[in-house]
Order: C-alpha cells, then structure tokens, then sequence
C-alpha cells in the first residue's frame, strides 16, 4: 500500500477536529441546523489554513442521512461516496487548469440535471481567482439564479481578484492564520498518536517555518520524521530544514550591540561554510530583530511571540538593551539587503556588508545613517551654551574665535550726548566657552507657536498618519530659517517619520501656507538640544561694566558692530 502523506492521513473528517477556525465552523454548523443553507459560499484565506477541508466536510453534512450533532457520520453510503469521490453529486474544480470560458458553460449545463442520490449537488471551486474575466462573467449568470439544490463553495487566497459582482453574491468567510499553539497541539496529538518522541525546542521550529499553515508544518514534520527515525531532535530538525541554531542570531545581536565586526563576519563564514541557505538566514535574522523590536515597544506584548519561554526571556534581556530608533534602523537595513538578496549573484557579501553597516553606521549612506551620524556630533556640543541675538543690532561671538580674525567696534553712547567709538577686542571681553552660533528670527517662531494647533490641524486634513507622527514633537526656536522641532527619546520613530523627503515637505507647505513664510524643518530629540539662551541682557551687562570701569563713565546704550 503507498504512503499517505501526513497532512492527508490527518485531515479533519468532522467540524470538531478543525482547528483555529472556530467562528467559521459555528456559522455553517448553525446553518446546518436551522436549514438555512446559501447557494454559494466564498472561502477566502491563506494556504493550509482549511478552505478545501472545510468545503468537504461541508458537502457531506449537507448531504448526509445520518447526521449526528450536525456532523457528517463519513459511514453511509452518501458520506462513503463523497469521501472516495464515486459519488458525481459533489465535484470538485481546480480554477487553475479549467479557468476559460468553455468550462464554465459546460458546468453550466451540467447544474441543469438534479443530484443523483444527495440532497444538494455541491461544486466546489478551487483557487477561483485564477478564472478569466470571461469564465467570471459566465459565472456570475450562475450564481443570480442557481437551481435551488446547488451549493457552490469557492475557495481563493487572493479576495482581491474576485470581481465584487461575483463577492456580492456569495457569503463570505475569512480564514485565519492557525495560531502557533493550535497547530503545536495538533502535532503533539499525531506524534503521540504515532508513539514518536519529540523535543518541544523542535516542533516551534517546524512551525515557525509552516507560518501558520497546517498543511505546511505537517509536510516539515513528515520530512523530519522521515530523518530523525522515531525522534524529533532540535539539532536533527534544523539539519534537515537547512536552518541554522537560535543561539546564532542571539550572538550576531550581542556582537551588534558590543559594536564587534570580526565577530559578525566569522558568524557569517561559519554559517555559509555549514551549507545554510543565506536568504533563510537573513529572514530568520530579521524574525529575531522584529521579536525584539515587539518586545522593546512593550514587554506586554511578549505573549504575541510565538517562541518558547526560554526564548522569551533572551529576547526580553536583549530587548533592554536597544533604543527603539536602533532596532527599527537595523530591520530597515535588514529588509533592504533582504530584498537586494533575491538579485544578488553572492549573497554573502551581501550580509557582511549589511551586518558592518548595522554595527557602524559610518558606513551607513542613507538618509538615516547621515542623521544619527549629526546626532552623535551634536551630542558633543551640547553641554555648550547658547546664546540668541535679537532682530535689532546685537550678535553672538562664537568661541572659536580669536582676538587676531576678530576686532570688533564698541560704540557708546554717553549719558551727556556724545558718542565714544573704540575699538576692543572681543576676545578680551567675551572669553566664553562651547558657545553655538545661531540666528533667530522670533518673530516668525511666535507666529508658528501661536498657530501651532491650527498647523496640526491642517496636516491632520491632509494626511492623519503624518499628523500622528507630528503631535509628539512641538516647536522649540528657530535658527535662521530652520524650524527646530523637538521630541522626547522615546518618540525616535515619530521623529524619523517626519523627517522622510514626504512628510516633510508636506509640514513645511501647511506652515508657509499659516504664516507665509518659508521654513525648513528639522527634527531633534529634546535631550540633545542645547542651553538656548534666549536673552542676552546679562552678556550686554557684562561688556557694559567693563567698558564703564574703563572710561569710568556711565553708558546709556552698548552696540557692537562687525
């Protein structure tokens, strides 16, 4: 006798052994009971997720003389001939290879003649995306006005090619992804069932790579069988799969953190040199990054991981140890070498140059990469002091400058009416320290303070996911014409969010269109931002005393001029 493949052997024959769809398999087992059947059903969802088996446990129950609990009894005549396909009554159409014109008008004549021994002639169509626009448009004619002891259930993974006349009239169900917990339990019911030992580190694997398939993770686990001769090992499993150890992407995170390129590229070496498929790695690579980014937003959200406890609290103690900002950038990095892979001629080039530029990102060229660069600059300077000049005459000397490049004009006006002019160095009055040169127009920063909420507002109307982003920042001063927004640490991703070419652009049109005038935006954490000393009465006080004691005179106004 040949070999019945797991996923087969142990497919569901009643609505009870169906798993992860529950709100589905009440809806039909209540219509069952109060004879409510529909005339077409559209089953849509992703692959191994139980479209195809429900339809057939669908068809039966219909169908079936000894009905118990609304269940097919898969034992009568009708049952037996439906499971062994003898019976004509229930047909089954693959969309794929009978998706032209011609075959629907044959179905067509077909629902002319009435079932045979069932109650309902069932037809169930399979992947009916893939019909064309002709077959659709025979179809449609149909499904408005079928025989009343027809039932077509079609079944498709891309909703969004049926077209809405054919949506319209059939009842719809979503099928969801079955949960991780929901499969693991399946297989540990057919493996206990086949007397098999299993490690539970091997089975979240096999599940991982079947993405919540049920199909998929019984085909892994039939191959691993086949491998690890009556025991499923965690080792033997990711041999057979070509994966390779967690404890990987654990060490290539912490040499990312500890900034340790040998480290990477060795990791890398090893990997390739194991014969490991280097685009199942970087994908399994950025499953890891992601679990830590979910983990890093909340430990609350720990429990949508689908990993084993041990797991967990690795990716937990890893997650403490990342900003927000960072681990976003490195699956940014990581989903664009992910993609550049597929066309690449040597992938491993490819990941050491996607795991250097993670690990420093002055090799980074990207338009995030300059920015955290300019952070880590200002980062040096802002324990200086920064002193603002007003719109009137007064200007700010930077510390860099020197008595020899600088000599400046002190223009006194005297109390009694006459006017001394010296010339005083500047170096010798104003020796200050880190002290950061800016511009500041206030007055058009009160016009955008004062118009800020209508600002929001009007980016609110133009695109809310922008205004999402913008609500956490709040303007802070001007420099020249640069608008300097500033954000809490914690906001990384809404300040980098609004700095993209796009986003920007459209801020800065709403502000020019308040106030009228041109600004450039520019984003920035509000622990980077320096002293901004907005008032420079206490520095024109300073020269002022001085020059007094030197003249020994009273001044009535103090300008210096460049």
């Amino acid at each position: 006798m040949a070999y019945t493949a797991l996923y087969r052997k142990w497919r569901p024959n009643i609505f009870e052994e169906i798993i992860g769809q529950k709100h589905i398999v009440d809806t039909l087992k209540n219509q069952i009971k109060n004879n409510q059947i529909g005339h077409a059903y559209l089953f849509n969802g992703t692959r191994g997720t139980g479209k195809t088996t429900i339809a057939r446990v669908f068809s039966r129950a219909i169908n079936c003389i000894n009905s118990t609990d609304f269940n097919p009894c898969n034992k009568c005549d009708i049952c037996q001939g439906i499971l062994n396909e003898t019976l004509m009554d229930v047909i089954e159409i693959d969309a794929a290879s009978n998706n032209g014109v011609d075959n629907i008008r044959e179905l067509r004549e077909n629902i002319k003649y009435p079932p045979s021994k069932a109650k309902y002639k069932v037809y169930i169509i399979d992947e009916v995306h893939m019909l064309s626009q002709g077959a659709f448009n025979a179809l449609l004619k149909i499904l408005e006005e079928p025989p009343n002891y027809v039932v077509f259930i079609l079944a498709t993974t891309e909703l969004h090619k049926i077209p809405d006349t054919i949506h319209s009239r059939c009842q719809t169900y979503s099928f969801k992804r079955v949960t991780y917990d929901d499969i693991k339990k399946r297989m540990i019911f057919i493996l206990e069932d086949m007397k098999i030992l299993y490690e539970e580190k091997a089975l979240e694997i096999i599940i991982k790579k079947g993405e919540g398939a049920v199909r998929d993770s019984l085909s892994l686990l039939d191959q691993c069988i086949s491998f690890t001769e009556g025991k499923i090992l965690y080792e033997k499993v990711i041999d057979v799969l070509g994966l390779s150890n967690e404890e990987i992407y654990f060490d290539i995170f912490e040499n990312i953190i500890n900034k340790n390129p040998a480290n990477l590229i060795k990791i890398v070496d090893d990997v390739f040199n194991s014969g490991k498929n280097i685009n199942f790695f970087i994908k399994d690579l950025i499953e890891y990054n992601r679990n830590i980014m979910i983990v890093n937003t909340s430990t609350e959200l720990l429990e949508l991981l689908d990993i084993s406890d041990e797991r967990k609290n690795n990716i937990k103690e890893q997650a403490k140890k990342i900003s927000t900002s960072n681990i976003i950038r490195i699956l940014e990095i990581l989903l664009e070498a992910d993609n550049a892979m597929k066309y690449s001629n040597n992938p491993r080039v490819s990941l050491e140059i996607t795991l250097l530029k993670i690990v420093n990102l002055s090799f980074d060229n990207s338009i995030e990469g300059i920015v955290e660069r300019i952070i880590k600059i200002e980062k040096k300077i802002e324990s200086g002091n920064i002193i603002t000049s007003s719109n009137q005459s007064e200007k700010t000397v930077g510390s860099n400058s020197t008595a020899s490049d600088i000599d400046k004009k002190v223009v006194i006006e005297n109390q009694s009416a006459s006017k001394i002019q010296r010339n005083v160095e500047s170096d010798t009055i104003l020796q200050k320290e880190n002290i950061i040169e800016l511009s500041i127009d206030n007055n058009t920063f009160n016009k955008i303070e004062n118009s800020w909420s209508e600002i929001l507002s009007l980016v609110r109307k133009n695109k809310v996911s922008i205004h999402a982003f913008l609500i956490e920042g709040s303007p802070k001063y001007m420099d020249e014409n640069r608008l300097i927004i500033g954000f809490d640490d914690k906001f990384g991703f809404h300040l980098n969010a609004v700095m993209k070419k796009e986003n920007k652009e459209v801020i800065e049109n709403i502000i020019f269109k308040v106030i009228n005038s041109r600004v450039n935006i520019v984003c920035k954490f509000t622990s980077e931002l320096g002293k901004i000393v907005n008032d420079t009465k206490d520095d024109e006080n300073e020269i002022t005393k001085k020059v007094e004691e030197f003249f020994n005179d009273s001044i009535e106004k103090l300008e210096i001029i460049e």
